[in-house]
């Protein structure tokens, strides 16, 4: 069964709840504790990492050690046009166990933006995927995708899509907790508003019809999975080039950043 919450947008500042074991910002600064588990950010596919620093110091403000692969933006183009994105698996690995290593713990969270998401399922699983097997599955305490399509209509992205969605469906590892983010910043888009088209052509090519909800590029049917914690974020956009807040904002991750308390221990 397919569960969404749908949660309110959020923009003052005395609505973000802070970890249990800090007051305020300072407080869990200056103590310097963490949640046990760290979190891995993926870039979403095209971005570089620098993108993520906001989302990164969001996620430390509620206490979450954070580490960003180091995808730069040219490290995609072996992938365009529907390629394997076997260059990222490559880095993400690199990029956990060297986190698993420097922190001496044995699994890490992930979240992963947009297409990140279901690279990440591709990651996580047994099977062989061009040519090589990673199965990294038994290092990943929970999946958090934000505004992930994991299915899609457009062509460019059938292959790699129906190879994850037929050998790992849905929330497939039962020990990983899989959270799909969904927003709701840009509905029913018009193609002759200058602010919507991009929506417009985005809904279409991905969902087949631009009357639906979505972040403004990711239609919000496209971004759930069947067994996962669902969230559904009432006006919320899809990247920190959007119009309006994005899932990296301050005021929207302290609305999903819960979801990765799975290890509730935190270590100075």
């Amino acid at each position: 069964m397919m569960w969404i919450v749908a949660i309110p947008r959020v923009n003052r500042k005395r609505d973000i709840q802070y970890p249990r074991c800090c007051h305020s910002r300072n407080n869990c600064q200056n103590t310097k504790q963490w949640f046990t588990t760290p979190v891995v950010i993926v870039p979403g596919y095209g971005a570089d990492a620098k993108e993520y620093t906001g989302l990164k110091t969001s996620l430390e403000y509620f206490g979450w050690k954070c580490f960003i692969v180091p995808i730069q933006w040219h490290h995609w183009i072996p992938t365009i046009g529907g390629r394997p994105v076997t260059p990222i698996l490559e880095i993400l690995s690199t990029t956990v166990q060297q986190v698993l290593n420097d922190t001496q713990t044995d699994k890490v969270h992930l979240v992963a933006h947009s297409a990140a998401g279901w690279i990440c399922r591709i990651w996580l699983g047994s099977g062989v995927y061009c040519g090589a097997s990673y199965d990294c599955q038994k290092w990943v305490s929970s999946l958090v995708c934000l505004g992930t399509p994991h299915r899609s209509k457009q062509k460019l992205t059938k292959t790699n899509l129906d190879y994850v969605n037929q050998q790992f469906p849905d929330a497939f590892h039962s020990h990983i907790q899989y959270v799909c983010v969904a927003g709701t910043g840009c509905k029913n888009p018009q193609w002759w508003k200058p602010k919507e088209w991009t929506a417009y052509i985005s809904y279409q090519m991905t969902l087949g019809t631009h009357l639906c909800e979505g972040d403004g590029i990711i239609p919000v049917p496209c971004a759930t999975l069947k067994d996962a914690w669902n969230i559904l974020l009432d006006g919320v956009w899809h990247s920190p080039r959007s119009p309006g807040l994005w899932y990296g904002h301050p005021t929207v991750v302290s609305q999903w950043q819960h979801c990765l308390q799975t290890v509730n221990n935190f270590k100075s």
